[in-house]
């Protein structure tokens, strides 16, 4: 199969390779200089405005932003100016209002996600056009970097990085390129999620692509997947290949909070409370395997990336 671009687009260089192909029309191509994966076509399938943010993440978001505070919280100091971007129902912003006591803006392309923020008294904008450069002491990017075109990732981060004030820090999650789950599993990998991950960084590409004169590349981490997010379910993924619904779709109920459940609907209920168990009890399981994998991992599937804009 033809490679459709010979370029690579963090580093320039031309040596480019197929690592895999999926569903015989996508090309993962990797950068043999830089590690920088690129799916082509470089292009997401989803409405980020009205599809890819549903009722149903909310507690997962919930979850997610209460794990990524209590990772960064020490390195954030009280009252400053912050923002979010991709900061979806505004759960991590609302941390940040509540226990650092800290003014903040979240940016979220979903009207669901962002109507929601704002009803938690999280100042939510569509765009990052709407905000004053120069104005932020901390920007956080919990794995949005991943879904933007390959062509304008050094756009999206120049931009970030003029909203920061001087001294400012922009901390950036995203899965990693060098991961060797990434290697080990190829077209099986949990974070591939084609139709709407685009790319995959490493911490060499970072370096290609900060102005060393505009900013100090402060750190850089890796940290294994199950930190933040939960343990890949085997019974989940054979349930979801089974049975495509979602058990919403099966359960009688309306507005009317006074309705009582149907036999069927109670039935149903429990049947999915029995699977919850056996999910959780399989990732308890599966916990010390993880741990045991990850202490031998060269490379973990997630980067965390620290830059610093100069004084």
């Amino acid at each position: 199969m033809e490679i459709n671009k010979t370029t690579c687009d963090i580093c320039n260089n031309e040596n480019i390779d197929i690592i895999f192909t999926i569903h015989n029309s996508l090309q993962y191509l990797k950068c043999l200089e830089c590690g920088f994966i690129k799916k082509m076509p470089n292009s997401v399938n989803i409405d980020y405005t009205s599809e890819y943010q549903t009722k149903d993440k909310i507690n997962y978001s919930k979850s997610l932003a209460k794990n990524y505070f209590k990772r960064l919280n020490k390195k954030i100091d009280y009252n400053k100016k912050c923002l979010e971007i991709g900061g979806s129902f505004g759960f991590f912003s609302k941390k940040l209002q509540e226990q650092k006591q800290c003014l903040v803006r979240n940016i979220e392309p979903s009207l669901l996600a962002s109507n929601y923020a704002n009803l938690q008294d999280v100042k939510t904008f569509n765009s990052i056009i709407d905000l004053d450069i120069n104005s932020f002491d901390y920007i956080f990017s919990f794995h949005v970097i991943e879904h933007i075109s390959a062509n304008e990732i050094k756009k999206f981060i120049n931009d970030a990085i003029d909203l920061l004030k001087s001294g400012g820090t922009f901390f950036i999650f995203t899965p990693n390129a060098s991961s060797f789950s990434l290697k080990l599993l190829g077209k099986h990998y949990t974070w591939l999620a084609p139709d709407e991950h685009l790319n995959f960084l490493t911490n060499l590409c970072f370096n290609h692509l900060l102005d060393k004169e505009k900013i100090t590349f402060s750190a850089t981490e890796e940290i294994p997947a199950f930190i933040h997010y939960p343990i890949p379910s085997f019974i989940s993924f054979v349930r979801k290949k089974i049975f495509r619904y979602k058990v919403s779709d099966f359960i009688d109920n309306t507005d009317n909070t006074n309705k009582k459940l149907t036999l069927k609907s109670k039935f149903i209920l429990i049947l999915k409370n029995i699977f919850r168990f056996f999910v959780c009890l399989e990732r308890l399981l599966l916990y010390p395997i993880y741990r045991f994998y990850n202490i031998f991992s060269s490379h973990h599937d997630e980067l965390v990336v620290e830059i610093i804009k100069n004084k």
